[in-house]
């Protein structure tokens, strides 16, 4: 799902939901993994539904609060890192395709400000002075009024950095958005020097661990990932190659537009 989403935003330049879904749709591959709302969503949208109506009627009408939304929003982070008013509404925007609950879409908006506030920054911005607190405090304001769950989480992170205990208890590891994005960025703001570090201890949390370890990459950048870990990618129609192009494409979608002068 998150090539998915690059490629629509590569190909766009920008959000455009109904290309959005069909590459969702079209990119759906059951043995992934996909959870049994986002089968349904996904089916619904291959038989034409509207992209923004499809998955409203997930459980009862609340909508899924999983962590699909919040898991393949990287590609946004990246893009709109650099425009963080945009960044919010876009990281909405693809939320609804499969995740109408609030929490939810605030996962997807909590996890998109990480993204980019790590793109934002790097260890060339930072060098060694980097500020865990400082940089929890620029995604909260960046993300927006959050649900208390959310909130709650961001204070529990705030606590447990100093004393960096196993954190799946209070902050969770499962397949809730709001029972991962949390873990997430604690993974990364208790890691920040290496990427290797901070994956090896998203994935030593277990539970829900694609959406626990999505954030280090966009700090260090590609040339942080150990050679053998690239090495053992599948390398497919859309693997480690056709990943490498996509990214370069989201760069050049974002060389196209202009910045935000406020941001």
């Amino acid at each position: 799902m998150a090539i998915g989403l690059a490629e629509s935003l590569a190909a766009v330049g920008g959000f455009d939901g109904p290309d959005m879904a069909r590459r969702l749709a079209d990119n759906f591959e059951g043995h992934r993994g996909y959870g049994p709302g986002a089968y349904r969503v996904l089916m619904a949208l291959r038989g034409g539904a509207a992209w923004d109506q499809a998955a409203k009627g997930l459980f009862g009408g609340q909508g899924s609060f999983g962590n699909g939304a919040a898991m393949r929003v990287a590609p946004v982070g990246v893009l709109y890192h650099d425009n963080l008013p945009r960044l919010r509404r876009v990281a909405e925007q693809q939320a609804i395709i499969t995740h109408t609950h609030l929490l939810g879409i605030q996962g997807a908006m909590w996890q998109a400000a990480a993204v980019a506030w790590a793109t934002r920054r790097g260890p060339a911005a930072t060098g060694r002075n980097f500020d865990a607190l400082a940089f929890l405090d620029d995604v909260t304001a960046t993300a927006g009024l959050l649900e208390l769950w959310y909130d709650n989480a961001a204070n529990d992170i705030r606590d447990l950095l100093p004393a960096r205990p196993s954190v799946v208890e209070i902050l969770g590891n499962g397949i809730e958005a709001h029972r991962s994005v949390p873990a997430a960025l604690y993974s990364f703001l208790a890691h920040p020097d290496s990427f290797a570090e901070a994956v090896f201890y998203a994935v030593s949390l277990g539970g829900d661990a694609d959406t626990i370890g999505a954030i280090a990459g966009a700090y260090h950048g590609a040339s942080a990932i150990p050679s053998d870990w690239l090495a053992a990618l599948e390398n497919g129609p859309k693997g480690r190659d056709y990943v490498t192009n996509l990214a370069d494409g989201l760069f050049a979608a974002w060389q196209r537009r202009p910045p935000d002068p406020a941001a």
